[in-house]
């Protein structure tokens, strides 16, 4: 099966084995407008193709969600949305939907929209999207309940392969949330799980393992939380936000087991990486202030 490599609103698009050749064919042309960083053009070459093919729902359905990412790159979220509304395929619908209405951050309408919806029935590729989506809609509404009711269901149900990068989020949005009602070990747990899945590549790799680093200093076990940051490749972060605040997560570690001075010397290194921004900057001065008064 030939796979569509072109990174959309974070997830893989594959091309399923059995369309037709022509439609392949002729999916080929938007896809090498991606390759060249012409996504505007591949949208229109998309749009195009689902009228061409409206015949076949799977070739429809594929087209139109390529279409509908895409414009939610450019946060045409009106245009997205209507893109959404037409594929034929509902679960593959309802979960562009639900990306659209996450990307605007409009938690209430995935909820309001989709509270009723039986995810556990769509297929297994779209049922991991559509219980994260909706697991973190209630998240940020504050209803934490239903949120690790569905975001464990990701955890659980995340397919293989393309979509399994679903499955990770999951697991980091469950460890936010059991750290805020003190579940610490299942924190803990939810976070390694996060490592060992589609997240390795991106900035939630880094959190995932910051945040168990943070937790296991605060059971007082800071050698596994020192163990822990050591699984980041500091030699590989010359710059930015992520080396400052792996510095700043060792000094956090180094102080609350009492080792001023090893704290105050990575306190010290991290308010001198390059492009750090403003916001850690100023953290990292008042954490100065207390490890070296």
């Amino acid at each position: 099966m030939k796979i569509f490599n072109a990174i959309l609103a974070g997830v893989l698009i594959p091309v399923v084995s059995t369309f037709a050749s022509q439609y392949l064919e002729d999916r080929q042309v938007a896809e090498k407008l991606l390759a060249e960083k012409k996504p505007a053009e591949a949208l229109e070459v998309f749009v195009k193709l689902a009228d061409t093919y409206a015949a076949v729902p799977s070739q429809k359905t594929d087209a139109l969600e390529q279409a509908c990412l895409i414009a939610l790159q450019f946060k045409q979220y009106d245009r997205a949305l209507d893109l959404a509304g037409k594929i034929p395929e509902p679960a593959v619908s309802k979960a562009c939907q639900m990306r659209v209405l996450e990307a605007k951050r409009d938690w209430r309408q995935i909820i309001t929209s989709f509270k009723s919806e039986d995810i556990s029935i769509w297929p297994e590729n779209q049922a991991d999207i559509g219980f994260y989506f909706r697991g973190l809609a209630y998240a940020r509404l504050g209803d934490q309940a239903q949120a690790i009711s569905d975001l464990e269901k990701a955890a659980e149900n995340g397919a293989d392969g393309d979509n399994e990068i679903f499955k990770g989020r999951a697991l980091c949005e469950l460890g936010v949330i059991y750290t805020s009602l003190k579940e610490y070990q299942k924190a803990i747990d939810a976070y390694g799980n996060a490592q060992n899945s589609r997240i390795k590549g991106t900035f939630m790799l880094f959190n995932a393992i910051i945040s168990r680093a943070a937790l296991f200093s605060k059971l007082g076990k800071y050698e596994e939380a020192l163990e822990e940051l050591n699984k980041i490749d500091l030699a590989a972060l010359s710059t930015g936000a992520w080396k400052s605040g792996v510095l700043r997560a060792y000094g956090d570690i180094y102080e609350a087991k009492g080792d001023k001075k090893q704290a105050l010397e990575k306190y010290t290194e991290a308010i001198s990486v390059t492009n750090a921004p403003p916001s850690d900057l100023a953290a990292l001065k008042k954490k100065l202030e207390i490890v070296n008064p």
